[in-house]
């Protein structure tokens, strides 16, 4: 019984463990690559490409972030 216990709060610590930055990051990079897409299809001709270009470098240091916490060991 008390390894059950054990078990489940080391799932709720690891699910409690996500990151601050996931979602932000992932809904970034899907953003990104939908408009990157829908331009590409040319869908959303009238975007300017500065507005690409921002969503590139959001999605980059969102990910430098990321990765930067993932690696961390506490």
């Amino acid at each position: 019984m008390a390894q059950k216990l054990q078990r489940s709060s080391k799932k709720n610590s690891q699910r409690s463990r996500r990151s601050v930055v996931t979602i932000p990051f992932i809904s970034a990079l899907v953003l990104t690559v939908l408009v990157y897409l829908l331009r590409g299809f040319a869908v959303l001709t009238f975007l300017p490409g500065g507005i690409l270009l921002g969503l590139m470098g959001l999605t980059l240091l969102l990910g430098v972030f990321y990765g930067i916490d993932k690696t961390r060991r506490f």
